[in-house]
């Protein structure tokens, strides 16, 4: 009757991690409780292979998969079984200014073909009004 008020606990599963980056063939195997949240399976990783310094965020999907496991979420609320093969890997959450940056450098410049612009903070009404004193001026 006690075990009654007692909720069952299901065993820790082992999750096998492969590694991206350079060594996407290295892997680990860990063994966690499906109550364990996906952060702290990250926080393990992390310990044994610590983050490049470009690095600010951490990824964690089902191998084969591009879709990361929520860092809030507990093991079990992910639909993982006991010997499920996940994919851990480094990234860099980059800015707009950071991803125009990086487009840029892949564009070959030369073969762009842009009209030449001009870009002015003086605003419209000024603009009407210089071009009108322009024009007196010929």
């Amino acid at each position: 009757l006690a075990q009654a008020f007692f909720s069952f606990s299901p065993a820790a599963m082992k999750l096998h991690i492969f590694y991206g980056g350079a060594n996407p063939d290295s892997s680990v195997e860990l063994e966690v409780e499906p109550s364990a949240t996906v952060k702290s399976v990250k926080k393990r990783l992390m310990e044994a292979n610590p983050p490049p310094a470009w690095a600010n965020e951490v990824l964690l999907s089902q191998r084969g998969s591009s879709h990361y496991l929520e860092s809030r979420r507990l093991i079990r609320e992910c639909g993982l079984a006991d010997g499920q093969e996940l994919h851990f890997d480094y990234a860099r959450k980059c800015s707009e200014e950071e991803r125009i940056a990086c487009r840029a450098e892949d564009l070959d410049l030369d073969k762009l073909c842009v009209p030449p612009f001009s870009i002015s903070t003086l605003g419209p009404d000024v603009h009407r009004t210089l071009a009108m004193e322009k024009s007196r001026c010929k």
